[in-house]
């Protein structure tokens, strides 16, 4: 017989704990919802807290509530450190759902903070319905060490100006993206596994949301291992991100990527794709084994200076569409399926790097692209490994080599300014 209210800010719950303006006792028990899911009452959920103070204990908490295990509101204080949320919402009610049901077919929380703090180290929020533990509207929490698997919808959603830490957590197999933080909010899931998301992304960050994911880990996602866009920015310094079904790391729309010591390996398509005027500092990256380029630039902008490029299926390195691959130091692009470097109506400026072992040619430039190269290593064979077409432009200093045209002679494919290549037989 529990009864429906309505919180101060006007939403309507049906709580079994309804807790108002107060210190809340102890919670040192597991509630369960023994009646099955319910949905003919509105937002069924364990405890529903209004400006107010609640302890739960280890492994104590709320689970299989038709809606949330626990709702913070309207400044409350959770400490909830080890607590149990898990199993609730419609997630069991769901079976088999399309990718495009996804984002409303699911209902219910773990947690739902809002206006409010939660500290919550080592909880679980294991297949709830919508989101494990969502956190939203100037709110701030600690939940390090989590694991939050199998939800419908995400693992953790940050929102709204909201500021959470959760480190060294799980937060795996959910349908559509694993971890997502959006709208001026910020997210530290340094160290954490965002892996095996059914549909979609392991972690996604858009419209201003900033994640750092650190030594994180993001493999066999069915999307984009890391996805950065609307202005969003991902810190994944050292992370792995490996065998996710489309590119390892995606960027667009003024997206922003700090990849530095990481590791794009045997993914689907590409192991970085860059788009939309986004940025990437990819600086002692290893980009190796992807079906698609090790990196595709369209429209955006690359350091891969010290990386290590290599047997991707595609190009090594690719500037399509005004993309700019600018600080190209030092680095080692071999053994790739098609060209090694290829500027199709994009740039790449090389220094002190190494081409070669391409299935096509080690530099290869077209419609108008533009390659500025110095003291540049290609494959060390009397085979043209300097193409250009189209009106391309190649500016090579001390690169030894052998181009498909006369050096310092401008034809209609295109321009070649060195002081060192030769033009070989085509």
């Amino acid at each position: 017989d529990i009864k429906t209210i309505n919180t101060l800010n006007g939403a309507k719950y049906t709580p079994f704990f309804h807790i108002v303006d107060s210190n809340a006792p102890k919670i040192n028990a597991l509630f369960t919802l023994d009646s099955g899911y319910n949905d003919s009452v509105h937002r069924l959920s364990g405890m529903v807290s209004e400006n107010s103070n609640i302890t739960i204990e280890k492994k104590k908490g709320f689970t299989s509530f038709s809606w949330a295990g626990l709702v913070l509101l309207d400044k409350s204080n959770g400490v909830c450190i080890g607590s149990n949320f898990n199993d609730n919402g419609n997630f069991y009610e769901i079976k088999n759902p399309s990718e495009d049901e996804l984002r409303t077919i699911y209902e219910g929380k773990g947690v739902l903070v809002q206006n409010s703090e939660l500290t919550g180290d080592g909880l679980t929020a294991n297949k709830c319905g919508d989101v494990g533990v969502h956190v939203q509207l100037a709110s701030n929490a600690r939940f390090s060490g989590a694991t939050i698997n199998s939800c419908g919808h995400h693992a953790i959603v940050v929102s709204q100006s909201s500021s959470v830490t959760a480190k060294d957590g799980e937060y795996c197999y959910c349908n559509d993206d694993n971890v997502v933080c959006e709208t001026a909010s910020s997210l530290d899931i340094s160290g954490s596994n965002c892996s095996y998301a059914t549909f979609h992304n392991g972690v996604i960050a858009h419209r201003g949301g900033k994640i750092i994911f650190r030594n994180g880990i993001a493999r066999d996602n069915g999307g984009w291992g890391l996805h950065a866009v609307n202005d969003g920015h991902i810190n994944a310094e050292s992370a792995r991100v490996s065998g996710n079904g489309k590119s390892g790391c995606s960027i667009g729309r003024l997206g922003y990527l700090y990849f530095r010591h990481g590791k794009s390996n045997n993914n689907g398509q590409h192991g970085i794709n860059i788009s939309k005027t986004s940025q990437v500092m990819a600086q002692d990256a290893e980009i190796t084994g992807n079906e698609g380029n090790g990196i595709s630039n369209s429209g955006g902008w690359s350091d891969v200076t010290q990386a290590v490029i290599s047997h991707n299926e595609g190009h090594g390195l690719a500037a399509y569409s005004g993309g700019y691959n600018n600080g190209v130091n030092g680095t080692i692009i071999e053994n790739n399926g098609r060209n090694g470097v290829m500027c199709d109506n994009g740039r790449t400026n090389m220094r002190k790097s190494t081409v070669r072992n391409s299935s096509g040619y080690d530099i290869r430039v077209a419609s108008s692209g533009h390659t500025t190269l110095d003291r540049l290593t290609t494959t060390n064979t009397k085979n043209v490994e300097f193409v250009v077409s189209s009106g391309g432009f190649i500016q090579a200093n001390d690169c030894k080599g052998f181009v498909n045209m006369t050096p310092n002679v401008f034809r209609e494919r295109g321009l070649v300014i060195s002081n060192s290549l030769v033009e070989g037989d085509t």
